[in-house]
């Protein structure tokens, strides 16, 4: 009777595996995160924040420290966010339109790799931020914890309650 129970255990084992990685493969490897609110400043203090890398930790509250791994020209500027919980992610600069955009790739160790772009616009004297993340994630089963474990629109919600609250102090 034990050794049906245990077979019986280890077949059923093997098809929630196999059908959580068939789930998997068949889930979007890319997803796309957005967000976009009015800030209560200057164009000039939004961007000053925004490319202050090394400041990220002072009005970041999930951020512990930044880890700077080549500072000499902005085309080579590569960085770790190292948080308080989570994984380490490591930022490298893309692309850069003055006063409008700007963009790094990002990787999460072998989790995830995307990118993440803020965007900004003046209308009515008024400046908005747009923080557009996007994911890639291959593995599978990855695909599907991070559905579980990634949440990626609360990460965009900490970023604007941090700016926002760091913008009230100026």
């Amino acid at each position: 009777m034990i050794e049906s129970f245990v077979a019986g255990s280890g077949s059923s084992i093997i098809i929630i595996f196999v059908s959580l990685f068939i789930l998997g493969w068949l889930l979007p490897s890319t997803r796309h995160f957005s967000q976009e609110f009015e800030v209560p400043t200057t164009l000039q203090t939004l961007w000053g924040l925004l490319k202050n890398i090394e400041a990220y930790p002072n009005w970041r509250r999930s951020l512990q420290r930044i880890d700077q791994l080549k500072k000499k020209k902005k085309e080579n500027l590569s960085w770790l966010e190292v948080p308080y919980r989570g994984k380490i992610i490591h930022y490298q600069f893309d692309h850069e339109v003055k006063n409008q955009k700007l963009a790094y790739t990002l990787k999460a160790g072998t989790i995830y790799t995307g990118l993440l772009e803020y965007k900004v616009r003046v209308e009515d004297q008024k400046v908005f931020l747009t923080v557009a993340k996007t994911i890639v994630i291959k593995n599978p089963i990855l695909k599907i914890m991070g559905y579980i474990k990634l949440y990626i629109n609360g990460e965009i919600r900490a970023f604007k309650h941090d700016l926002l609250k760091t913008l009230e102090k100026k």
